[in-house]
């Protein structure tokens, strides 16, 4: 079943590029131009993922996320912008969504979304709690005997996107990444397979394991 995702932004090239990128990955997209718009939709037709500019008019885009989780605490969110803003990336990560800035790498943006669709499967219990902001990155790893790439970081864990895999990731125990070494993980949630050809998959960072744990947030600090 295709998931619904509702696009807010003022811009219409924006807005209709936005649109087509999702689309064309099989998602039902509404895409608005207001807030007020974009408030009815979440009303009659709550999607399982909104994207939001910051400057929506008069309004704020964080202000609209807050109003969907409020209502839908299982609705996922990402916030464009497209300047990078230290304070304006805190709002959006306290009210539980994803910062990007603006013009986003095409891969990198689909698989941030692609592994929040597939958190927004999960029961609410078993989601990750977002303590600390997240990072957009290209690294390169190993999980297993697969290549793979990193593509979203925080202190407290990691989203890998893998070609193929040799083995059930609810039993991944570790990812490899050069410079870093093996990192003890937990995966939380898993998705893809079938005709996308991809999987995805979060993981928390063992945080029993100090020097690794340590080790890692020094990783994430310096990745640009």
């Amino acid at each position: 079943m295709p998931f619904r995702l509702l696009v807010v932004e003022t811009d219409p090239a924006a807005r209709a590029a936005m649109d087509r990128m999702l689309s064309t990955a099989g998602n039902m997209v509404t895409s608005v131009a207001e807030f007020e718009a974009a408030e009815e939709r979440l009303v009659y037709a709550p999607p399982d993922l909104l994207i939001t500019a910051v400057k929506l008019g008069s309004h704020n885009g964080i202000h609209l996320v807050l109003r969907a989780q409020s209502d839908h605490p299982h609705t996922q969110a990402i916030v464009v912008h497209t300047e990078d803003d230290p304070v304006l990336e805190e709002e959006a990560t306290s009210a539980g969504a994803t910062y990007v800035k603006l013009p986003v790498d095409q891969t990198r943006f689909m698989a941030l979304v692609q592994g929040l669709l597939a958190e927004s499967t999960l029961p609410q219990s078993s989601r990750v709690v977002r303590r600390w902001p997240r990072k957009q990155v290209r690294v390169r790893a190993r999980v297993g005997n697969n290549d793979a790439q990193v593509v979203d970081v925080s202190y407290g864990g990691l989203r890998v996107e893998i070609g193929t895999i040799d083995h059930p990731l609810s039993r991944l125990a570790t990812v490899d990444i050069p410079k870093l070494g093996r990192l003890p993980v937990h995966p939380v949630w898993a998705r893809g397979g079938g005709a996308v050809g991809r999987w995805w998959c979060g993981a928390e960072i063992d945080s029993a394991d100090e020097h690794a744990f340590s080790a890692w947030r020094r990783f994430v600090d310096s990745l640009d």
